[in-house]
């Protein structure tokens, strides 16, 4: 009697150590899908930044006519204040 229960005692112990052990290996899973998922995006934004730049060095000097109605969305309009 006494040795089934020592047997159940060992046997729970060693589920809780495999439900431990699984739960480590998700929260690796996950953490490694979110690592990647932020370098996919990182990367998507640097090459887009890199074609703003090649376009921006392309266009250089040059001036471009827009018509009324029509902004880009890099305008920014800016209050200048004198100074004194």
């Amino acid at each position: 009697m006494n040795l089934l229960v020592i047997f159940d005692a060992v046997k729970t112990i060693m589920m809780l150590i495999g439900v431990f052990v699984i739960l480590r290996f998700f929260k690796t899973a996950f953490a490694t899908k979110h690592a990647a998922e932020s370098i996919k995006t990182f990367d998507e934004k640097k090459k887009q930044a890199e074609k703003e730049r090649i376009e921006a060095l392309k266009n250089q000097g040059k001036i471009t006519i827009q018509q009324s109605g029509q902004q880009s969305g890099k305008i920014e309009d800016v209050d200048f204040e004198e100074v004194k």
